[in-house]
């Protein structure tokens, strides 16, 4: 199904399942991806959002799988911004999988417009699973998915292992083969048990589990070579050749890396869901906070005070009063600027773009600058900095700051409008 949009020569159009009636409230959701297509997206998404009327969002997901650093992608960033300052709303969403946290995400809605780009996929994956609008049309049958081709490959997903091992795991991993040989030993001496071999996936298993890949292949390793030694005939003699050797090496490596591949897929859900909990958490009391407050004093230093509880950063948020710009809140209290810094703080105010520390825009300030912007224009910029130099925002932070700011950038615009209908009251009573 075309609507008329005009997507480029790359995008494709089409809804998994024609319905006539459009619910005002289903929205316009942008999924952006790693790579240079995020600002396509975010613009496809606006005007898509503006054809139809309807409300629009920005999706940052992440997954298990999700590259380390893809938050920190600087498109991405820019794109959260450009967002942000449109009017979308911006949500980060987690899950198993792309396709679990969209559709998770989405439910309840009757014909949601879904804005994403699809990339090359390898021949292994293809055989897999199907693609992403494959699993999205047959889990949202009414949704309409504007789709954009991007001729970059699907980064490499973050390594499975579950922890990195120390040479205390190692030697705890040892001493746990070698009390379960003597388990073994006793067992045979007191049973005339002979297939005892079953007892080694107990050491394995743990180790995978708790203490990384390498230790768990050690204990492998060291299992097999124990019992090629006290069990296969003849005795206290190694025999490389023997076939049970191989095979128990096999399995104990095998289900090493499987065990290893689950919980380091579980502990990652875990983290992703713990994060997430606590940074909604901390956003609602940032919007009850930001709606309490009704001066720009006081509406600057919640989002400076809430910028350094939640990402540890000095800020201070600048706007212009009479003509120049001046520091209306900050936190830590009096922070200063260098003539540097002054410089990106004029940069941002002007041109509406990020500038400073991090940035492609006088790189070599100490403090990150952010503009406020919504429809009505620039309101006020928030300066972020650590005090040992380092970037302010880590990279699992970029999705966090860009609410935030869309936050404030509100909060913002709200007193100008309040400020806007208090000047217009006061001129009718004077005219009348």
């Amino acid at each position: 199904m075309t609507d008329g949009l005009n997507t480029g020569p790359t995008s494709q159009v089409f809804n998994s399942k024609l319905k006539s009636a459009h619910p005002c409230d289903d929205r316009v959701s942008v999924v952006l991806d790693v790579g240079g297509e995020c600002g396509r997206l975010v613009k496809l998404g606006h005007e898509l959002a503006v054809k139809l009327a309807r409300s629009w969002e920005v999706l940052s997901i992440e997954t298990p799988a999700t590259v380390p650093g893809a938050s920190a992608d600087k498109s991405m960033s820019l794109a959260l911004a450009e967002a942000a300052a449109l009017g979308a709303s911006i949500h980060r969403v987690s899950g198993a999988t792309v396709a679990s946290a969209l559709e998770h995400h989405l439910k309840g809605m009757a014909s949601p417009h879904v804005v994403l780009a699809v990339r090359p996929r390898a021949t292994i994956a293809r055989l897999r699973q199907e693609s992403l609008v494959e699993q999205l049309a047959k889990a949202m049958p009414g949704a309409t998915f504007h789709v954009f081709g991007s001729a970059q490959p699907i980064p490499a997903a973050r390594s499975w292992i579950a922890a990195r091992s120390t040479p205390r795991d190692i030697v705890l991993t040892v001493i746990g083969v070698i009390i379960t040989m003597a388990i073994a030993l006793l067992l045979r001496e007191f049973t005339g048990a002979t297939y005892l071999s079953i007892l080694f996936l107990f050491p394995v298993i743990a180790a995978s589990a708790r203490l990384g890949m390498m230790a768990a292949a050690v204990g492998a390793l060291l299992s097999t070579v124990m019992f090629n030694l006290f069990f296969l005939a003849p005795g206290l003699s190694a025999n490389p050749l023997a076939v049970q050797s191989w095979v128990m090496a096999l399995v104990l490596l095998g289900v090493g890396i499987y065990t290893s591949m689950l919980t380091g897929t579980l502990r990652s859900r875990i983290y992703l869901s713990d994060r997430n909990a606590q940074e909604s958490a901390a956003l609602a009391v940032f919007a009850q906070d930001l709606t309490r407050v009704s001066d720009w004093t006081s509406t600057a230093e919640v989002v400076c005070r809430e910028i350094n509880r939640m990402l540890g950063a000095n800020a201070i948020v600048a706007r212009e009063i009479a003509g120049k710009l001046e520091i209306a809140g900050s936190f830590p209290e009096s922070q200063s600027l260098d003539p540097l810094d002054e410089a990106a703080l004029d940069w941002a105010w002007t041109t509406g773009e990020m500038t400073g520390s991090g940035s492609s825009n006088l790189a070599e300030a100490s403090w990150q600058f952010h503009p406020l912007k919504t429809s009505l224009g620039t309101l006020a910029v928030l300066g972020i900095s650590k005090g040992d130099g380092r970037d302010p925002v880590m990279p699992q932070q970029k999705v966090l700051l860009a609410t935030m700011i869309a936050q404030a950038s509100l909060a913002h615009e709200r007193l100008r409008l309040e400020a806007a209908t208090i000047c217009d009251s006061q001129s009718r009573e004077c005219g009348t």
